[in-house]
């Protein structure tokens, strides 16, 4: 930061024995006052930056608590603990903000109605020092936001990893839906096929060598037990969407995090989804070699 436009200026007194030349710094008021009012726009937005920062993740914490999350059990002590630390920067940021702008104004009352302020006035030094002192708090501010910064990501990586976070409850749950309509389609479908099998089995019966006929058995043994499967997982998957939209409360935003109950039900929903994949690509292959026996 610029300490303000000095300019140089020369007062030549005559003296009767002796002649002097002195020579005097001047401070030019307006530039340097223009100059400040930039500083504290900069300290201004660096304190609302962390301020701000600190007040959503409390925010966060505190509808994760209204929800249920304990604060005694991980993550929530940790994230909490974060908080704590980016708390304590915030109030040494704000201290560094209210002192820069304690020196500016101290500034301009010094410097109230002056447009320059010459080096053999007393007000010079005092001047002087109020543009350092500005000019030095800037930098410890900035600092200060930094480490503010650097605590505020150990709080969000945290949350990142532990999936917590705000929702859109309304959309998910559309979501939700649509996937259960899907998967009762494929569950017509995979009951198709199993029917299909059996009529199979049936009109080929007298043609089918007695190996051929034990190897159908048993293909078709362990497709019945996919579809019936199957049929649990989707069973389970709209028991837990039933859950969900008990625990959302037609709300359209929603906290979820670890001990939770809306987190612990999308949690099982994904895995039953899992299941569901993986049991119908088993099916499949299944149906396959039944064709092809």
């Amino acid at each position: 930061m610029e300490t303000g436009v000095y300019v140089r200026s020369i007062v030549i007194g005559f003296w009767i024995f002796s002649g002097c030349v002195t020579i005097h710094r001047v401070i030019a008021v307006p530039p340097v006052r223009k100059q400040l009012a930039k500083t504290a726009g900069q300290a201004n937005k660096l304190f609302r930056g962390v301020h701000e920062g600190r007040l959503q993740r409390q925010r966060l914490l505190g509808k994760l608590y209204a929800e249920g999350a304990s604060r005694a059990q991980a993550p929530y002590k940790t994230l909490q603990n974060h908080l704590s630390a980016l708390a304590k920067v915030t109030r040494e940021v704000k201290a560094s903000h209210d002192l820069l702008q304690r020196h500016r104004q101290v500034f301009l009352s010094v410097t109230k109605g002056r447009k320059r302020i010459r080096s053999d006035n007393p007000r010079y030094a005092k001047v002087h020092g109020l543009v350092d002192q500005v000019k030095a708090e800037l930098a410890i501010l900035q600092g200060l936001a930094k480490k503010a910064k650097a605590q505020a990501a150990k709080f969000d990586r945290l949350a990142k990893k532990n999936r917590i976070g705000e929702i859109d409850a309304a959309k998910l749950s559309a979501q939700l839906q649509k996937q259960i309509r899907q998967t009762r389609t494929e569950m017509i479908q995979f009951n198709s096929t199993l029917k299909q099998a059996r009529q199979m089995m049936r009109q080929s019966a007298g043609s089918m060598t007695k190996d051929t006929r034990a190897s159908r058995q048993k293909l078709l043994s362990q497709m019945r037990l996919k579809v019936a499967n199957i049929e649990e997982a989707v069973s389970a998957v709209e028991t837990l969407v039933a859950r969900f939209e008990i625990e959302r409360r037609k709300r359209t935003r929603l906290v979820v995090g670890p001990g939770m109950v809306a987190y612990d039900v999308l949690k099982q929903v994904e895995s039953a989804h899992q299941s569901l994949r993986k049991e119908g690509a088993e099916l499949q292959k299944l149906t396959q070699r039944f064709r092809v026996q």
